[in-house]
């Protein structure tokens, strides 16, 4: 590492750091080469050689007494050279352009008189070497267009001429022109261990193909540092206000690469801090490069903004940083790209210092498609690593600034982090942050001690923010955390935690001891936040989380979690949590779904330690399905009272696999029992069990949660007479119940027959058969006078008798005679009238083998 870039590395560019920086740098030399500074003479520029190190250029074109012209056929400085423009005390601009085929190599120092701002224009590529150095007083702009352009259609370009008398070239440039053949790209800047310094309020500009630092130091005090990239021709807008300029790029121009190598810092700070914008395509921050905009004084901060069509990647420890050390506010940090990449511990960090009272900045990310946060920094010499993401913290009094994401995707793993807290110092709120992923959110693993998180925390007296996220999908798993918390010597209170996810949430495993999952928690005497969650589907499992808490010496109360979701699956010991570990109650939980399931311990939490139980809601439309040891508790220890459970399935049902220890428990240990309000069609699988049962059962220490059976208590286990309410309301239906006794005595009707009505004749009909039964059919069997007469039944007096009937299991083969209606009568022997299929031809004492007719 070079002198200029360790001091890069270790000053962030603080105001003394600056001193020891200029003095560093200038006790380096150089080789010394001759002079290739060349004028040509379209108008008039004059080279005069002072001594062996210094070179005067004088001459030129002046338009307006405002703007003054120069033109060179090669301008390079070797190291240890001095080239000198001079002009008068009413220049405000002086244009340079190369017109040979050279690239410009800056080695040496290029200096200016008064306060005029230096346009260097060499469309054959800029270079600025380890020594090269600016002594401007007014904005230095360095391009490798080929034209610039003013307003009202005036251009210096390669091959225009000058006209002192034109007003267009009198007034501040306007934009510039990249008019290449299409065939060759446009020539890069390259800034080689250089420092390049313009005195404080005034700006930097570098406009090229790619744009590359390496090992470089650019410094623009309370000013303003522009860097920008082309990959072909187009024009660049040029905004000035007063010193700052301001590149503005048409969205349909294509972007080059800017990079920023080997330490390379990049700085506007100052009393206000100035601003920072970096305009390409791929924009790379690698080997611990930095870019800063801070706040030194009672200012307001100016923004740094990066957009990059395609990617921003920050590699290796590197930092994008905007801060304020004093009372003013540290300035807002703007990202828009196709994909952000953060990894190795680099960082993106609107924040304030411990000293500071102004309140930290807005982070404000916008990637297209994706963002990943990856990894921590690594350990150097027995330093501690450090999480790699995306952070807003407050050190000072002043509050943390707000984070906001917008993206398709957001990864975050390895130990990388977002965040939004304040420290143990702080009496500053912490900032809020929102997400906005449209497909989904991952957050996976940890990385050594370090968890992957998606937090707001406060460690001293000030609130923690809010966290908000929407999204497609969130997935957490192998220890990584969604959180809003408090720390043990917090008197803040934490955030609230919204979630909404489109399609589902994944909460997946443990980590070593670090478990994954959404959490609100307070560890000291602030209150914890509340945790929503609005999804299509929740998973949790494998030991992951969802909770809402208070620590153990906590004296805050715990939050509430609220979910809305289609479908939530709570498995392999898993939990969803609302608990006070500390002394007062625990939050509340409410869940709204189409169905549940807990399955192989998976849990649904309502605990506290010495306050009370937190409350559990479940609305649901289908099913509650409860597997091997799942539970519903709401229960207390110490002296606290059991919380309430309320499961609404008035449509559905509620089903716990038989002797699988699942419970519903609203139990305390010597305070009172909650109430247990279950309303559900059917209940299978798990019924209550009162307090002398549960003696009987466990006469020792009447834990439910050691019976092997499904149980729903509201006990109190020590005091039987605060023992809680268990009350069911469900829909039951018994085929034993509720049926009508038939009459006992028989109702005595003749036997009758009705044939088919004919086609004409269709029409319904109804049959009595008495007590004989059917006679055989009249139109197709003999009738019989020796047919057997079956008497009624005798039923007893509470007609609970019942009769088992044997069904043959053969099938009749011949089909069903059909029924029509009577059309005479006969007397029988007995001198019985009897109905027939039609008037019989035989007399009343004939044979009754004469068949009938019913035709």
């Amino acid at each position: 590492m070079s002198l200029r870039s360790w001091f890069g590395h270790g000053c962030h560019l603080g105001l003394p750091c600056l001193v020891i920086l200029v003095g560093a740098i200038g006790i380096q030399g150089g080789d010394r080469t001759s002079a290739q500074v060349t004028a040509d003479p379209s108008v008039g520029t004059q080279v005069q050689q002072i001594d062996n190190t210094t070179l005067n250029i004088t001459g030129g074109t002046t338009v307006g007494n405002t703007n003054l012209f120069h033109s060179f056929s090669n301008f390079s400085i070797p190291s240890e050279q001095v080239v000198n423009f001079q002009n008068a005390p009413t220049i405000n601009n002086i244009l340079v352009r190369v017109t040979g085929r050279n690239p410009s190599d800056i080695q040496g120092t290029l200096q200016t008189q008064g306060n005029a701002n230096f346009f260097l224009m060499n469309p054959n590529g800029i270079i600025f070497g380890q020594n090269a150095a600016l002594n401007v007083n007014g904005s230095f702009i360095g391009t490798t267009a080929n034209a610039i352009q003013f307003p009202g259609g005036g251009e210096f370009s390669m091959t225009s001429p000058v006209n002192p008398l034109n007003p267009l070239l009198r007034v501040n440039p306007s934009a510039f022109l990249f008019n290449q053949i299409s065939s060759q790209p446009v020539k890069p800047i390259q800034v080689n261990e250089a420092f390049l310094f313009v005195p404080e309020s005034q700006s930097l500009v570098l406009l090229g193909g790619d744009v590359n630092l390496e090992g470089a130091i650019v410094f623009a005090e309370d000013g303003r540092i522009e860097l920008g990239g082309l990959a072909a021709g187009g024009t660049v807008g040029l905004n000035i206000d007063n010193n700052n300029f301001r590149l503005s790029f048409p969205e349909n121009v294509a972007r080059g690469d800017v990079s920023f190598t080997n330490f390379t810092t990049v700085s506007a700070s100052g009393e206000g801090g100035g601003g920072i914008q970096i305009q390409g395509r791929r924009v790379t921050l690698a080997d611990a490069s930095d870019i800063t905009v801070n706040t030194l004084d009672s200012k307001s901060g100016g923004t740094l903004g990066i957009k990059a069509s395609e990617s921003v990647e920050l590699l290796q420890g590197s930092r994008l940083v905007t801060e304020t050390t004093r009372s003013g506010t540290a300035g807002d940090l703007r990202i828009e790209t196709g994909r952000l990449i953060v990894q190795d511990g680099s960082q993106i960090s609107a924040s304030t210092s411990l000293q500071s009272t102004g309140g930290g900045g807005t982070l404000f990310v916008n990637a297209r498609d994706s963002i990943q946060l990856i990894g921590t920094s690594p350990i150097i010499e027995g330093e501690k690593s450090k999480p790699g993401g995306l952070f807003t913290v407050t050190q000072g009094a002043g509050n943390a600034g707000e984070l906001k994401i917008e993206t398709g995707q957001l990864i975050v793993q390895d130990g990388a982090q977002v965040a939004a807290s304040t420290s143990k110092e702080s009496t500053g709120e912490g900032g809020t942050v929102s997400v906005n992923a449209r497909d989904f959110i991952q957050l996976i693993g940890t990385q050594g001690e370090i968890r992957s998180d998606l937090s707001v925390a406060t460690k001293a007296s000030g609130n923690a923010g809010n966290l908000n996220i929407e999204t497609g999908q969130l997935i957490v798993q192998d220890g990584a955390q969604v959180s809003a918390s408090t720390s043990e010597e917090s008197t803040g209170e934490g955030g609230t935690v919204s979630v909404k996810a489109r399609d589902s949430i994944q909460l997946i495993g443990t980590q070593g001891e670090n478990r994954s999952g959404l959490s609100v928690e307070t560890k000291a005497s602030g209150n914890a936040g509340n945790l929503n969650i609005e999804t299509g589907q929740l998973i949790v499992k494998d030991g992951a989380q969802v909770s809402a808490s208070t620590f153990k010496d906590s004296t805050g109360e715990g939050g509430s979690i609220i979910v809305k979701t289609g479908e939530l699956n709570v498995l392999n010991n898993a939990d969803i949590t609302v608990s006070s570990q500390g002394t007062n109650k625990a939050g509340d939980l409410e869940i709204t779904a189409r169905s549940i399931k807990l399955d192989n311990q998976g849990k649904l939490i309502g605990q506290a330690k010495s306050g009370n139980g937190g409350n559990i809601t479940l609305n649901l439309q289908d099913l509650l399905l409860l597997g091997p040891k799942s539970q519903i508790s709401t229960s207390a220890e110490a002296a606290g009272n059991g919380g309430n459970i309320t499961i609404n399935v008035p449509d559905g049902f509620i089903v716990a696999k038989p002797n699988e220890n699942s419970d519903i428990t609203a139990n305390a240990l010597s305070g009172s029992g909650g109430r247990v309000t279950i309303k559900a069609t059917k209940i299978f699988g798990i019924a209550p069990l009162t307090t002398e049962d549960l003696k009987k059962l466990r006469p020792t220490d009447s834990n439910p949660r050691e019976l092997q059976t499904n149980d729903i208590t509201a006990i109190s286990q020590t005091r039987p007479d605060l023992s809680g309410i268990v009350e069911i309301n469900t829909l039951d239906v018994d085929p034993n119940r509720g049926l009508i006794n038939l009459p006992a005595v028989p109702v005595d009707t003749k036997v009758a027959q009705a044939c088919q009505a004919r086609t004409a004749q269709n029409q319904s009909s109804f049959t009595i058969t008495g007590r004989g039964g059917l006679p055989p059919n009249p139109r197709t069997e003999p009738l019989s006078p020796d047919a057997v007469q079956l008497d009624w039944v005798s039923l007893n007096s509470k007609g609970e008798n019942r009769v088992n009937t044997n069904v043959s299991n053969q099938a009749n083969s011949s089909s069903p005679a059909p029924i029509v209606e009577a059309q005479g009568w006969v007397i029988n022997a007995k001198g019985e009238v009897v109905l027939t299929a039609d008037a019989p031809a035989a007399l009343p004492h004939s044979s009754w083998l004469t068949p009938a007719s019913c035709s």
